[in-house]
Formats: C-alpha cells, sequence, structure tokens
C-alpha cells in the first residue's frame, strides 16, 4: 500500500513538474513572437516616417540664376513661387537679345522641371530640365515648337 502511496505522489510530482515546463516553454514562445512583433512595427512606422519627408520637402527656386543657353550667356529669374509652380523671366543674350516669361513646374520626387514660354513668338517652346540635389542649378533642354530643334541650357542659382 505504501507502494502505491509513493507511486501515486511520484506520478503526481511528474505531471506537475512537466505542466510547469510547458507553460515556461508557452511563455518564450509568446516573448520572442512579440519582440517580433514590435520590430515590424517599429520598422513600418520608419519607412513611412522616410517617404512622408521626402516627399513633403519644395525647394525655394525663387531668385536670379544664370549660365548658358545654346552656349549664350543667360539670365533667368524666378519671380513668383507658389508651392511647386513658378513664374520666370529668361533672356537669352543673342545679337538681338532674346526676352521670354516662363511658367513651370517642379516634381519633387523624381527633381525634375516642366517650363514653357508663356509669349507668342517664333522661338516659342517648352523646356525640360533636371533640378540638383542641393536646388542650386538646374541642366536641361529646351524644344522648339515650330520645328522641334532641341538646345542644351544649364544654369546656377545666385
Amino acid at each position: 500500500m505504501k507502494t502505491k502511496v509513493l507511486l501515486v505522489l511520484f506520478l503526481a510530482a511528474s505531471i506537475f513538474l512537466i505542466g510547469c515546463n510547458q507553460k515556461e516553454q508557452t511563455k518564450k514562445v509568446e516573448q520572442t513572437v512579440a519582440k517580433q512583433d514590435t520590430a515590424k512595427a517599429e520598422s513600418k512606422i520608419d519607412t513611412t516616417a522616410q517617404k512622408a519627408a521626402k516627399i513633403e520637402v519644395v525647394p525655394d527656386l525663387k531668385g536670379f540664376w544664370s549660365g548658358k543657353f545654346d552656349s549664350r550667356e543667360t539670365s533667368f529669374s524666378i519671380l513668383e513661387q507658389n508651392g511647386l509652380n513658378f513664374k520666370a523671366v529668361i533672356t537669352v543674350n543673342y545679337r538681338t537679345v532674346s526676352k521670354q516669361e516662363i511658367e513651370g513646374t517642379l516634381d519633387t520626387v523624381s527633381n525634375k522641371i516642366a517650363m514653357k514660354d508663356m509669349l507668342h513668338s517664333r522661338a516659342k517652346g517648352t523646356y525640360s530640365a533636371t533640378l540638383s540635389e542641393d536646388s542650386k542649378s538646374m541642366v536641361g533642354v529646351f524644344t522648339m515648337n515650330l520645328d522641334g530643334k532641341k538646345l542644351n541650357f544649364n544654369l546656377k542659382k545666385k
């Protein structure tokens, strides 16, 4: 009879210890899963914040720019800027000075600038440029509406 009681006590103690060990393993697994979920959530937050910060930056383009247009001395003044849109005047020093009013738009994601001449003339056209990362220079191509002739330009902000 003593043997049976001891056997029952031994079995009860074994079951108790096995149950406690399983609870500890379950807790460890739950803690590991919780840490992984937290790391994933933090990573998503960081990525979203980086995208938002990159999209929101609108550089100040207003001011005086100078450079070359078709290998000629050129001045370019951005007079008004309203967000991504701007109005400017370009003056190219050909034998006869050429002056043209321009309207343009900046795409902050690609740093591309699209512009067009506003005054009617035979040399009226469109401009396609890339703004430098520091927003202090642009390089592009002017395309004449009349014959599709392309002229290179580069400008630096003063």
